[in-house]
């Protein structure tokens, strides 16, 4: 098991939920709404772009980190093997998938073939009025998809911090003294230097950001510092960051930071060659072996 790759594909992975469960969640709360005039509607919601995004390998990608949980914690991989088995994330969200899929589709169709203004505006609200048969005969529950997916989001964040404690902890492979902090500090540093001209930043994520970089700054200078506090502070700005479309060198920063840590930090194999001799003694094999 790649331990690298299994971590970012964990990481990647609960941030698509995330965007999922913000996505539903809104649908729920617009849910009379979208009964009455259409599915549709759910495209013009603020979550929609992000969860569109999301949904599209969900399937795929939710049997994936089932497998890799299957490895790391029995427990979470069987509790993943039940969701899938319960028919709400892998039944009933794919059918919400292919309706607003149909949705997309119409209203480009509609817009392609609209000759003018008016005919636009109609295409519009023809789409817009467009009744979807999801909701017929309690087929979906958006209430229920939605509390599946804030389930399913606080396993894959165990799982996350159960595969980056082990990598943290595991002293033949993590070696935190091969890290030059200087060089940790050097991409911080420029990631704030970049923040400072985004004028999308809200304030709340500008104090977030604020806080979890002194954090990571401060465990830097102390003589032992938690890595694990510092690579969890570095991954929430990274996140954050990561959809700052004035400042994109910031994330760029954050992620070099992370990857070096984690790449720093990992030792590799040394080998030895010794000689053996053959079947026939005549001639000498050599050997290589990993330490």
């Amino acid at each position: 098991m790649n331990q690298n790759m299994d971590w970012y594909e964990i990481r990647k992975f609960k941030d698509n939920v995330e965007a999922l469960e913000g996505f539903f969640l809104e649908m729920a709360a617009n849910e009379k709404r979208i009964r009455a005039y259409g599915l549709h509607l759910a495209l013009q919601l603020d979550s929609s772009k992000g969860g569109l995004a999301a949904i599209k390998s969900f399937t795929e990608d939710l049997s994936r980190i089932r497998r890799i949980a299957s490895y790391i914690d029995r427990t979470i991989g069987q509790e993943l093997e039940s969701m899938m088995g319960d028919g709400l994330l892998l039944q009933q969200l794919p059918i919400v998938a292919l309706h607003l899929r149909l949705c997309e589709a119409r209203l480009a169709s509609k817009v392609r073939h609209a000759v003018s203004f008016t005919a636009l505006i109609r295409a519009g609200m023809a789409t817009l009025l467009t009744k979807d048969s999801i909701f017929a005969d309690n087929k979906v529950s958006l209430s229920n998809i939605t509390i599946s997916l804030a389930r399913l989001r606080g396993l894959v964040t165990i799982l996350d911090d159960i595969l980056l404690g082990r990598r943290l902890e595991d002293n033949e492979l993590v070696t935190p003294s091969n890290v030059d902090v200087s060089i940790v500090l050097l991409d911080i540093d420029s990631a704030l230097a970049a923040l400072e001209s985004a004028h999308s930043l809200t304030g709340s994520q500008r104090e977030q950001i604020s806080i979890f970089l002194k954090e990571a700054k401060e465990e830097l200078a102390s003589p032992r510092p938690s890595w694990t506090k510092i690579l969890g502070a570095l991954v929430i700005v990274a996140t954050i960051t990561g959809g700052i479309a004035d400042a994109p060198s910031a994330a760029t920063n954050i992620r070099h930071a992370v990857e070096y840590i984690l790449g720093a930090s990992v030792h590799k194999p040394s080998t030895k060659s010794i000689s053996a001799p053959s079947d026939s003694g005549e001639h000498a094999k050599t050997l290589t072996i990993r330490t």
